[in-house]
């Protein structure tokens, strides 16, 4: 997949448990979005952003809102794909 891959590097999320964590997480969705060319990921944004609303950023939920307004439904199913293997692996 062409783009940012966040924290895919040493894979060491924060934990969810602090609001600080949601909004680095919101960064990493901002980062994601705003890549120049090729490196622009709506995916990863999406996914970030939504990680970040559910621990309970109130910025990534508006934000979420619009990017997922201009993206494709099969960008939006890996999003909540990649949402759904992420908690699998770090919260669960």
């Amino acid at each position: 997949m062409p783009g940012l891959s966040l924290l895919a590097a040493n894979d060491n999320p924060p934990q969810l448990t602090t609001s600080r964590s949601a909004e680095l997480m919101y960064h990493l969705a901002v980062q994601a979005d705003r890549a120049a060319g090729d490196m622009r990921d709506v995916v990863a944004a999406h996914k970030w952003l939504t990680v970040a609303a559910i621990s309970g950023c109130d910025r990534a939920r508006r934000y979420r809102r619009r990017l997922a307004a201009e993206m494709t439904l099969v960008e939006l199913g890996e999003s909540q794909r990649q949402v759904r293997e992420w908690f699998d692996r770090h919260i669960a």
